[in-house]
C-alpha cells in the first residue's frame, strides 16, 4: 500500500507566499522561563474581480475593497543547553472584512503547536499539531488550493487537524544523514453541502542524503500518500488514491552566494477506482537560491511539478508544473528599506478530461521598516487564468497597503 507525506497548500493561508523579507525586531514579554510574541498585522486591500468571474461571464466583476486583520499570539519555551528542547505554540486568525460583499465575511483561526528535543546529537525528534478553522473563497477554483468555483450565497467553510512526528539520524555536518516524517491529516467541510469532500490523509517521508563532497550532498526522497474520502455516496466512483513519489537528486552549494537543492524521479497517483486515469509521470522539485551581495540582494528561482485533487467534475486530478521567481533588494546596508519583484506562472493539466489551464501572477512590492518592530508595505499583483475551458478564464488586479507590527 502506498502512503504518503502531504503539506496541503491550505496550510499557507495565514502565511505570505515570498522570500524571507526583513523582519520587525521583537522583544517579548517574559512569562515564566518563555517568553510571549504578540504581533498585529492589517492590510488593506483593493480587488478588481473579487470573485474571479470567468471573462464570458454575464455577471459582472465585483470589485471592492477587504480589509484583514491579523492578531497572533507566540510563546516559546527552551531548556536544556544549546536548546535540547524547544517548544512553540502559536495562535492566529485571520479578520476579513468585504466592503461589497459582506456574505463573504470571514475569521479564519489557526492554532499550531510544536516540541523540538534531542536526547543526543545524533538523534533529533519533532512533534507538532496543528488546527485549522477556515474557507475556500467563493469563485477561487484554483486547484493549488483544492477549491471548487464556488457561487452560492457563502464561502465553504472547513476545518482541519495535523498531527505530525519526525526523527532525524546523523550528527547534523555528517556524512549520512536520515530524516523520518509521518503525518496525518483530516479535513472536514461544514456548510455548502461539501460533506462529500471530506478526507484523511496519510503521509510517509523518508530522506536519506549523503555527503558527497565538503558543500555537496546527494538526497534520495521516498514519499508516499493515501488519500481516503469518508463521506462518499454509495454507487460513485471513488476518489480514493494513493500517491509515490521516488526522487533523487543534490544539495549543493556552488559557492558563497549560490546554493541549489534539486531532486527528481518518478511520480505515481493510483486511484483505487478502475474507472478514473492514473498518473504515472516524471515529477520534480528544484530551487535555486543566487545572492549577487549576500543579504542585500537575493534571487530565488523553484519550479515544482506535483498532483493536486480535482474539484472539476469530469477530471481525476490535476498535474501542475509550476515555476517561481522572486527578487528582493534592499536598498541601504541596515535593510529598512525594501522592494521584491515576482512572477508566477504554472501549467494545470487536467487528468481524464482534455483541459489545460495557465495561470499566470506578476507582484511587484515596496517595504519600509521603522523602528524596528513596524513594517509598512505597498504591493500590486496582477493574476490570470488562460484556460481550455472559456468560463475559467479571468483576470484580477490587487493593489494592497500593509502594516505589520511585532512586540
Amino acid at each position: 500500500m502506498l502512503i504518503r507525506a502531504w503539506l496541503p497548500a491550505s496550510m499557507l493561508l495565514l502565511a505570505a507566499i515570498r522570500p524571507v523579507l526583513a523582519a520587525p525586531v521583537a522583544q517579548g514579554i517574559g512569562i515564566g522561563s518563555g517568553r510571549l510574541y504578540p504581533s498585529l498585522g492589517a492590510e488593506l486591500r483593493h480587488e478588481s474581480n473579487f470573485f474571479r468571474t470567468p471573462e464570458r461571464s454575464k455577471v459582472p466583476d465585483l470589485s471592492t475593497w477587504v480589509s484583514v486583520l491579523r492578531p497572533q499570539l507566540t510563546y516559546t519555551l527552551f531548556k536544556g543547553q544549546r536548546a535540547a528542547r524547544a517548544y512553540r505554540i502559536t495562535y492566529a486568525a485571520d479578520i476579513g472584512t468585504v466592503e461589497n460583499s459582506p456574505n463573504d465575511n470571514y475569521v479564519d483561526q489557526h492554532v499550531n503547536a510544536s516540541a523540538n528535543w534531542e536526547t543526543t546529537l545524533a538523534n533529533r525528534y519533532r512533534l507538532e499539531y496543528e488546527f485549522l478553522r477556515a474557507h475556500d473563497r467563493r469563485g477561487s477554483g484554483d486547484p493549488a488550493d483544492v477549491t471548487r468555483a464556488n457561487f452560492s450565497s457563502h464561502p465553504d467553510l472547513w476545518k482541519s487537524q495535523r498531527v505530525e512526528g519526525g526523527w532525524s539520524v546523523g550528527r547534523p555536518g555528517r556524512k549520512t544523514l536520515i530524516d523520518l516524517w509521518i503525518t496525518h491529516y483530516a479535513r472536514r467541510y461544514i456548510n455548502n453541502d461539501q460533506q462529500t469532500r471530506n478526507n484523511d490523509r496519510l503521509t510517509l517521508n523518508a530522506t536519506l542524503s549523503r555527503r558527497l563532497a565538503p558543500k555537496t550532498r546527494s538526497i534520495v526522497q521516498l514519499w508516499g500518500q493515501q488519500i481516503d474520502y469518508v463521506n462518499e455516496p454509495p454507487g460513485t466512483i471513488s476518489r480514493d488514491s494513493e500517491e509515490l513519489r521516488l526522487y533523487t537528486g543534490v544539495l549543493w552549494e556552488i559557492s558563497p552566494k549560490t546554493s541549489i537543492n534539486g531532486r527528481g524521479g518518478w511520480l505515481i497517483k493510483d486511484f483505487r477506482s478502475p474507472q478514473r486515469q492514473d498518473v504515472f509521470d516524471f515529477g520534480w522539485e528544484i530551487d535555486l537560491r543566487w545572492r549577487p551581495r549576500l543579504e542585500r540582494m537575493v534571487l530565488d528561482l523553484s519550479t515544482k511539478r506535483v498532483p493536486r485533487e480535482s474539484t472539476v467534475p469530469n477530471a481525476d486530478a490535476v498535474v501542475i508544473s509550476s515555476y517561481q521567481l522572486n527578487w528582493l533588494h534592499y536598498l541601504k546596508p541596515n535593510k529598512r528599506r525594501y522592494y521584491e519583484l515576482g512572477a508566477y506562472y504554472t501549467n494545470d493539466n487536467y487528468v481524464g478530461e482534455k483541459r489545460v489551464d495557465n495561470r499566470l501572477h506578476l507582484n511587484a512590492g515596496f517595504y519600509t521598516q521603522f523602528r524596528r518592530r513596524t513594517v509598512f508595505g505597498l504591493s500590486y499583483e496582477h493574476q490570470q487564468r488562460d484556460s481550455d475551458e472559456p468560463l475559467a478564464r479571468y483576470n484580477n488586479d490587487v493593489l494592497s497597503f500593509t502594516v505589520d507590527v511585532d512586540l
